[in-house]
């Protein structure tokens, strides 16, 4: 049996002995997920989470013709640390016949960091991007579990965010870093989605000036996820978007699942320890160093031929070997 046969068998194993012995939650558990295209960009993110957070467990998501790619990837990084997660292709078939994606060209919404671009709208509308909201199928055995978009580095130990989110979970579904951005920047219809959100959910206000939340990087409760059926409201939402002549909301998941933390509950988690827009604007040092993680979100990713804070990114995308505590300076 090969070496990267073996690494995938070790990892499933030692993954199946922790939910029988019902120590799967002790450890931090991650997803994320990519396309075939995209799984290479996850060098970077699993290194970064093996060098700098002991312990923690990453499950990779990715489609039938992504699974040699990805077990690739796992053979530098230790057995117990990471495995590969088929999605079958039916049910991303399912996921992409919910949903569309705008710009919210010509509209209010236009205005603020973000504006309304239609090359990322086109990159939003990537069915794996939409795999955050499906988790509580695709990894059954977990009741909760931290979601990082493609674009993520961890710079520090997790354990400290994992067990702020355990503090939570009898009262929200969602433990998320709170941005600057107002929380109806998105909306493009808030009158109609106001209206809507409250019939459905009796008791339930939307407060376009309230604070946002990025979900590049959140903390997904699964176990209340299923348990108040939440996925039922997903998909009444995003069916919505798409009967609403202009759409609901522009751009991707983090209007919908600021939504669903509206709903349903969502906790604040220091803001301070997810520095974000970093494809957007040059890194601040001390910013740097009193994060958690750091995401690249923005248009000017760092392995992009015009990409911002390569120093920050390409490190971990570089290393050769994968170990916790490794040296890998920034």
């Amino acid at each position: 049996m090969g070496r990267c046969s073996c690494n995938l068998l070790a990892a499933v194993l030692a993954l199946f002995i922790s939910l029988l012995s019902g120590r799967a939650d002790e450890r931090v558990h991650v997803a994320v997920a990519a396309d075939l295209r995209n799984l290479r960009i996850l060098r970077a993110l699993l290194a970064s989470t093996a060098a700098n957070s002991r312990g923690a467990f990453v499950h990779v998501i990715h489609a039938e013709d992504g699974a040699r790619m990805c077990e690739d990837l796992l053979q530098d990084v230790p057995s117990n640390t990471a495995r590969c997660v088929l999605w079958p292709e039916p049910r991303i078939s399912e996921v992409s016949s919910m949903i569309r994606v705008v710009s919210g060209q010509n509209s209010s919404a236009c205005v603020g960091l973000e504006g309304c671009n239609l090359s990322r709208a086109k990159r939003l509308s990537n069915s794996f991007n939409f795999a955050r909201f499906f988790l509580s199928d695709i990894l059954p055995g977990l009741d909760r579990v931290i979601w990082m978009d493609c674009d993520v580095i961890v710079t520090s130990d997790m354990n400290s965010i994992w067990d702020q989110g355990a503090r939570s979970a009898d009262e929200a579904l969602l433990s998320a870093f709170p941005e600057p951005g107002r929380f109806g920047r998105f909306y493009l219809e808030k009158d109609r989605l106001s209206q809507l959100i409250s019939e459905r959910s009796q008791g339930v206000s939307v407060d376009m000036e309230a604070d946002s939340f990025n979900d590049g990087v959140i903390m997904i409760n699964l176990k209340r996820w299923r348990d108040l059926g939440v996925s039922a409201s997903l998909k009444w939402l995003m069916r919505q978007h798409v009967a609403s002549t202009d759409g609901l909301w522009k751009y991707g998941t983090q209007p919908i699942m600021m939504l669903l933390g509206t709903a349903f509950g969502w906790k604040r988690l220091p803001a301070n320890q997810c520095y974000g827009d970093l494809g957007f604007r040059t890194a601040e040092p001390q910013r740097v160093q009193e994060s958690v993680f750091l995401h690249f979100n923005g248009e000017r990713k760092p392995w992009s031929p015009d990409g911002i804070n390569k120093d920050l990114w390409e490190p971990y995308f570089t290393a050769q070997r994968w170990e916790s505590g490794m040296e890998i300076t920034l």
